[in-house]
Protein backbone atom coordinates (compact mmCIF):
# COMPACT_ATOMS: atom_id res chain seq x y z
CA UNK A 1 0.00 0.00 0.00
CA UNK A 2 0.95 3.69 -0.25
CA UNK A 3 3.72 4.59 2.21
CA UNK A 4 3.61 7.97 3.90
CA UNK A 5 7.13 8.75 5.07
CA UNK A 6 7.17 9.98 8.65
CA UNK A 7 3.76 8.43 9.29
CA UNK A 8 2.62 4.83 9.51
CA UNK A 9 1.04 3.13 6.55
CA UNK A 10 -1.85 0.77 6.89
CA UNK A 11 -5.17 -0.44 5.64
CA UNK A 12 -7.05 2.62 4.46
CA UNK A 13 -10.54 1.20 4.87
CA UNK A 14 -10.84 0.58 8.61
CA UNK A 15 -12.52 3.42 10.50
CA UNK A 16 -11.35 2.11 13.88
CA UNK A 17 -7.65 2.74 13.20
CA UNK A 18 -5.57 4.55 15.76
CA UNK A 19 -3.68 7.68 14.71
CA UNK A 20 -0.44 5.74 14.24
CA UNK A 21 -2.13 3.28 11.85
CA UNK A 22 -3.75 5.83 9.57
CA UNK A 23 -2.70 6.09 5.93
CA UNK A 24 -2.64 9.91 6.13
CA UNK A 25 -2.37 12.40 9.00
CA UNK A 26 -5.75 14.01 8.31
CA UNK A 27 -7.68 10.76 7.96
CA UNK A 28 -10.72 10.50 10.23
CA UNK A 29 -13.44 12.72 11.66
CA UNK A 30 -12.56 16.07 13.23
CA UNK A 31 -14.51 18.76 15.08
CA UNK A 32 -13.61 22.16 16.42
CA UNK A 33 -13.97 25.90 16.10
CA UNK A 34 -12.74 28.56 13.77
CA UNK A 35 -13.11 32.21 12.84
CA UNK A 36 -14.06 33.94 9.62
CA UNK A 37 -11.58 36.81 9.62
CA UNK A 38 -12.36 38.26 6.22
CA UNK A 39 -16.10 38.30 5.70
CA UNK A 40 -16.48 41.93 4.65
CA UNK A 41 -18.20 42.75 7.96
CA UNK A 42 -16.90 41.58 11.37
CA UNK A 43 -15.13 38.36 12.44
CA UNK A 44 -17.54 35.46 12.98
CA UNK A 45 -16.91 32.33 15.06
CA UNK A 46 -18.03 28.98 13.67
CA UNK A 47 -18.12 25.30 14.64
CA UNK A 48 -16.90 22.76 12.13
CA UNK A 49 -17.16 19.03 11.49
CA UNK A 50 -14.94 17.55 8.81
CA UNK A 51 -14.21 14.02 7.64
CA UNK A 52 -11.20 12.98 5.58
CA UNK A 53 -11.71 9.50 4.15
CA UNK A 54 -9.05 7.56 2.25
CA UNK A 55 -10.63 6.28 -0.96
CA UNK A 56 -7.58 4.49 -2.34
CA UNK A 57 -3.86 4.18 -1.75
CA UNK A 58 -2.57 2.90 -5.12
CA UNK A 59 -1.11 4.24 -7.40
CA UNK A 60 -1.73 7.58 -5.60
CA UNK A 61 -3.34 8.43 -2.28
CA UNK A 62 -6.90 9.76 -2.85
CA UNK A 63 -8.77 11.35 0.04
CA UNK A 64 -12.39 12.53 0.10
CA UNK A 65 -13.22 15.57 2.26
CA UNK A 66 -16.69 16.47 3.60
CA UNK A 67 -16.81 19.69 5.62
CA UNK A 68 -19.71 21.45 7.37
CA UNK A 69 -19.80 24.64 9.44
CA UNK A 70 -22.44 26.31 11.57
CA UNK A 71 -22.57 29.58 13.49
CA UNK A 72 -21.00 29.09 16.94
CA UNK A 73 -23.77 30.98 18.78
CA UNK A 74 -26.96 30.38 16.79
CA UNK A 75 -26.18 26.98 15.29
CA UNK A 76 -27.36 28.21 11.89
CA UNK A 77 -25.71 26.41 8.95
CA UNK A 78 -23.00 28.54 7.35
CA UNK A 79 -21.04 26.62 4.73
CA UNK A 80 -20.23 23.20 3.36
CA UNK A 81 -17.66 21.95 0.91
CA UNK A 82 -16.85 18.58 -0.57
CA UNK A 83 -13.82 17.49 -2.49
CA UNK A 84 -10.80 15.32 -3.03
CA UNK A 85 -7.04 15.41 -2.48
CA UNK A 86 -4.77 13.38 -4.73
CA UNK A 87 -1.28 12.94 -3.24
CA UNK A 88 1.46 11.53 -5.43
CA UNK A 89 4.19 9.27 -3.99
CA UNK A 90 7.65 10.61 -3.22
CA UNK A 91 10.14 11.05 -0.40
CA UNK A 92 9.18 14.62 0.65
CA UNK A 93 7.38 17.70 -0.68
CA UNK A 94 4.98 15.45 -2.56
CA UNK A 95 2.86 16.87 -5.35
CA UNK A 96 -0.81 17.35 -4.41
CA UNK A 97 -3.85 18.10 -6.54
CA UNK A 98 -7.15 19.07 -4.91
CA UNK A 99 -10.69 19.83 -6.01
CA UNK A 100 -13.41 21.42 -3.87
CA UNK A 101 -17.08 22.05 -4.69
CA UNK A 102 -19.13 24.71 -2.90
CA UNK A 103 -22.93 25.04 -2.66
CA UNK A 104 -22.84 28.46 -4.33
CA UNK A 105 -21.99 26.83 -7.70
CA UNK A 106 -18.21 27.21 -7.48
CA UNK A 107 -15.57 24.56 -8.07
CA UNK A 108 -11.95 25.25 -7.24
CA UNK A 109 -8.86 23.36 -8.37
CA UNK A 110 -5.76 23.67 -6.22
CA UNK A 111 -2.19 22.48 -6.53
CA UNK A 112 0.53 22.23 -3.92
CA UNK A 113 2.71 20.04 -1.77
CA UNK A 114 2.55 17.69 1.20
CA UNK A 115 5.58 17.42 3.44
CA UNK A 116 5.51 14.63 6.10
CA UNK A 117 7.99 16.54 8.31
CA UNK A 118 7.74 20.27 7.73
CA UNK A 119 10.67 22.37 8.99
CA UNK A 120 8.34 25.09 10.34
CA UNK A 121 5.77 22.93 12.18
CA UNK A 122 7.93 19.85 12.92
CA UNK A 123 5.10 17.64 11.70
CA UNK A 124 3.08 16.99 8.56
CA UNK A 125 1.93 19.98 6.52
CA UNK A 126 0.01 20.39 3.27
CA UNK A 127 -0.19 23.65 1.31
CA UNK A 128 -2.61 24.10 -1.62
CA UNK A 129 -2.99 27.09 -3.93
CA UNK A 130 -5.27 28.26 -6.71
CA UNK A 131 -4.10 31.49 -8.31
CA UNK A 132 -5.28 31.51 -11.92
CA UNK A 133 -8.72 32.18 -13.35
CA UNK A 134 -8.85 28.67 -14.80
CA UNK A 135 -8.57 27.27 -11.24
CA UNK A 136 -12.08 28.57 -10.45
CA UNK A 137 -15.15 27.29 -12.27
CA UNK A 138 -18.48 29.00 -11.69
CA UNK A 139 -21.64 27.42 -13.08
CA UNK A 140 -23.95 29.55 -15.16
CA UNK A 141 -27.12 28.74 -13.26
CA UNK A 142 -30.21 30.54 -14.67
CA UNK A 143 -31.73 30.97 -11.19
CA UNK A 144 -28.51 32.31 -9.68
CA UNK A 145 -27.76 36.03 -9.88
CA UNK A 146 -24.02 35.73 -10.53
CA UNK A 147 -23.76 39.52 -10.89
CA UNK A 148 -23.89 39.73 -7.06
CA UNK A 149 -21.30 36.99 -6.53
CA UNK A 150 -17.78 37.87 -5.37
CA UNK A 151 -15.17 37.02 -7.99
CA UNK A 152 -12.65 34.66 -6.36
CA UNK A 153 -9.22 35.19 -7.92
CA UNK A 154 -6.89 33.44 -5.48
CA UNK A 155 -6.94 30.96 -2.62
CA UNK A 156 -4.34 29.31 -0.38
CA UNK A 157 -5.01 26.56 2.18
CA UNK A 158 -2.49 25.42 4.79
CA UNK A 159 -3.17 22.28 6.88
CA UNK A 160 -0.85 21.09 9.67
CA UNK A 161 -0.80 19.20 12.96
CA UNK A 162 0.33 21.13 16.02
CA UNK A 163 2.36 19.67 18.88
CA UNK A 164 -0.90 18.66 20.64
CA UNK A 165 -2.12 16.62 17.65
CA UNK A 166 -4.76 19.20 16.67
CA UNK A 167 -5.43 19.76 12.98
CA UNK A 168 -5.02 23.45 12.14
CA UNK A 169 -5.80 25.23 8.94
CA UNK A 170 -5.52 28.72 7.54
CA UNK A 171 -7.28 29.89 4.40
CA UNK A 172 -6.20 32.99 2.49
CA UNK A 173 -8.54 34.49 -0.11
CA UNK A 174 -8.34 37.07 -2.89
CA UNK A 175 -11.54 38.46 -4.41
CA UNK A 176 -12.22 41.07 -7.06
CA UNK A 177 -10.67 42.18 -10.32
CA UNK A 178 -7.11 43.33 -10.81
CA UNK A 179 -4.98 40.78 -9.00
CA UNK A 180 -5.94 41.58 -5.43
CA UNK A 181 -3.55 40.19 -2.78
CA UNK A 182 -4.47 37.18 -0.65
CA UNK A 183 -5.95 38.08 2.74
CA UNK A 184 -6.29 35.85 5.79
CA UNK A 185 -9.88 34.58 5.58
CA UNK A 186 -10.26 31.58 7.93
CA UNK A 187 -8.41 30.09 10.88
CA UNK A 188 -9.54 26.86 12.54
CA UNK A 189 -8.36 24.24 15.03
CA UNK A 190 -9.90 20.76 15.03
CA UNK A 191 -9.63 17.73 17.36
CA UNK A 192 -9.92 14.17 16.09
CA UNK A 193 -13.24 12.68 17.21
CA UNK A 194 -13.04 9.37 15.33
Amino acid sequence: SFKVSGLASGSAGASSMSGSERAFFMEGKWAGEGHVLLNFMAPVQYKEETEFKVIRTEPVLVINIQQYTKHAETGAPMHAENGFFKIFPGPSDRKVEAMYSHPFSLNEFEFGTFNPVDAETGGPKMVLEANEEKHFQRAAVPTDDVSKAKLVTGLRREYFLDKDGKLNYNVYLAVGQGGQPLKHHLVCKLSRVE
